[in-house]
């Protein structure tokens, strides 16, 4: 029976390490390791305090606080809530049974802007 060709047991090892390398780098690169959850996390604490601090817990305001150029309702629905009332229950707040909430927003706070161009002579 003849002999295929064998690769030494080093250059295997070295060919898998360089591809773990490459898979390591281009998974940074496209954003895979970014843990974004600890913002969300920090940003969800800090809508809360202002929530409770400065809105009196009123759920209806969820929408209209603004945390580190971040809108509360848009970080309330990353967080999972449905709605403005589940949002301020999470925080702490009461919120009668039977009430329900606004929809959240799903619009960050630094991408709501509206930029009309028009042509010089068109209007």
């Amino acid at each position: 029976m003849p002999k295929g060709m064998e690769l030494p047991l080093n250059v295997i090892i070295f060919v898998a390490v360089a591809l773990l390398v490459l898979a390591a780098i281009g998974g940074f690169f496209f954003g895979f390791f970014n843990d974004d959850s600890v913002n969300n996390k920090k940003l969800f604490l800090e809508g809360c305090a202002s929530l409770r601090a400065f809105h009196d817990c009123d759920h209806k305001e969820v929408n209209s606080i603004s945390v580190e150029e971040a809108n509360f309702g848009f970080v309330c629905g990353r967080s999972g809530f449905g709605d403005t009332a589940q949002c301020a229950k999470a925080c702490g707040c009461y919120v009668p049974d039977g009430e329900t909430g606004q929809s959240l927003s799903a619009v960050n706070a630094g991408s709501d802007s509206l930029y009309i161009y028009t042509r010089p002579g068109s209007v």
